[in-house]
């Protein structure tokens, strides 16, 4: 899954969503801002709107009616950073957030903190929540970033790629020499890759160690000792017990 987290406004950034297929053409999208101000406490903290392929904006639609079809994947989702303030003010309301964190594409207008505390959503959680129940999802995060506004969210994501050798360099776990959001695609494989190699050592390890132990134990029943044309025949076993591993 992939989402834009921009300080754009929220028209530019749907507009731009849709040149990279990051929207689908032809499927209207949900904007998700802060309600206006006076409504009443029970109100719903955000103001739900959906915005057509041809540019027209329905104000005029009720969250039951639209959320639904956003988690089933009818309707595209986009949040402005007052949005999504006002989505984080307890008491947490999970039937507004859980559409925005599983299905939200878009995130225009975000400051840093809000970049932030994204990424604690969508992974381990919030670390800074002032009320218990707020949501989150245990994903693994990666975020991409070349400002210093970026810095909050480089830190908090899983993986953190800085996209130049500016403020946000100093915060990313890593940095890009291309400025180009490709270089995630090498993070991800090299990280596979890294996985891989650790689990095959530690299948080694194990292998070789139980193969040493009964070889050992054997020998020592009879009370004899490896030599060292037996050693050089347990190694080239155990290394092929590993290949069969």
């Amino acid at each position: 899954r992939t989402a834009m987290v921009t300080g754009d406004h929220v028209r530019t950034a749907v507009s731009v969503a849709h040149q990279c297929n990051i929207l689908l053409e032809g499927r209207p999208v949900l904007l998700m801002d802060a309600a206006p101000a006076g409504q009443p406490a029970d109100a719903c903290p955000v103001a739900l709107s959906v915005l057509y392929p041809d540019g027209s904006v329905n104000a005029s639609v009720t969250r039951a009616a639209v959320l639904p079809q956003v988690m089933m994947g009818e309707l595209e989702c986009a949040v402005t950073g007052k949005g999504f303030d006002a989505l984080l003010l307890p008491p947490y309301e999970p039937e507004l957030l859980q559409p925005m964190l599983r299905r939200g594409t878009v995130f225009a207008r975000m400051s840093p903190d809000n970049k932030r505390d994204l990424m604690e959503l969508l992974g381990s959680g919030l670390q800074t929540a002032a009320a218990p129940g707020c949501p989150k999802l245990g994903l693994h995060v990666g975020f991409c970033g070349d400002g210093a506004n970026d810095c909050g969210a480089l830190k908090a994501a899983h993986v953190g790629v800085s996209l130049c050798e500016a403020e946000a360099s100093v915060a990313a776990p890593m940095t890009s020499r291309q400025q180009s959001i490709t270089s995630m695609i090498s993070v991800v494989a090299e990280g596979r890759c890294a996985l891989l190699a650790t689990y095959q050592i530690f299948q080694f390890i194990v292998a070789y160690a139980m193969a040493q132990a009964f070889a050992v134990n054997l020998m020592y029943t009879h009370g004899l000792q490896l030599g060292n044309y037996q050693f050089l025949i347990q190694v080239g076993a155990q290394n092929a017990l590993h290949r069969g591993v």
